[in-house]
């Protein structure tokens, strides 16, 4: 069988690339979605200089405005204009130049840990260490850490438990401490659905 190289179609047969943009598979990032006056982890893969697509990890909805957080970049404003099998598509408001997407493609496969973003809450938690058991409120949560609060010191020994209601206990080091503020890391990463949830639950109760 005679094979017909794509030169070879006639011009009129041929499907358009209906993109704005070339899109650039990368691997996945995790990203910063805030929309409604709250925010929501997603995973960004295939940006362009148009727009990008996600896994979003909470709810949206079509057409509402958005804003896109990757690494440390400024917040890429834009909307949603389609969802399909968990994924969605979001459509920027304007264009990225060249240079912001060269340098959101090279965060797009950064390693370093505190890259991960996070997200606020005020979550209720327990800190088990040290033979102690402290009250403590999560400030910030990601897939690899949290920034804690406590009313009273805690004194933190080589083993740290992270006690979450309704959620298996979670091992953690502390990273610093600031007056009443601790940072800690997860020995395991937290799943990014786990996170979701509780955001969600968060922001139901408040």
């Amino acid at each position: 069988m005679m094979s017909i190289a794509p030169s070879d179609v006639p011009l009129r047969q041929r499907q358009p690339d209906r993109r704005a943009g070339t899109r650039q598979k990368l691997v996945l990032r995790i990203g910063l979605l805030e929309l409604d006056g709250r925010s929501i982890f997603c995973l960004v893969k295939n940006i362009s200089s148009a727009g990008v697509q996600i896994k979003p990890y909470g709810r949206v909805e079509l057409q509402i405005p958005v804003a896109l957080r990757v690494g440390d970049e400024d917040p890429i404003d834009g909307k949603i204009v389609w969802m399909r099998d968990g994924l969605a598509g979001i459509e920027f408001d304007q264009k990225l130049n060249p240079q912001t997407l060269l340098r959101i493609g090279q965060k797009m496969v950064a390693h370093k840990r505190r890259s991960a973003p996070r997200v606020a809450t005020g979550l209720q938690a327990n800190v088990r260490t040290a033979g102690s058991r402290h009250s403590v409120t999560v400030c910030d949560l990601s897939m690899l850490g949290a920034r804690l609060r406590s009313t009273k010191p805690i004194a933190f020994g080589e083993h740290t438990i992270l006690e979450l209601a309704g959620l298996p206990q979670f091992r953690a080091f502390l990273r610093w401490s600031d007056g009443n503020d601790y940072g800690v890391s997860f020995e395991t990463a937290m799943p990014m659905q786990i996170i979701a949830d509780l955001i969600a639950g968060d922001q139901q109760i408040n």
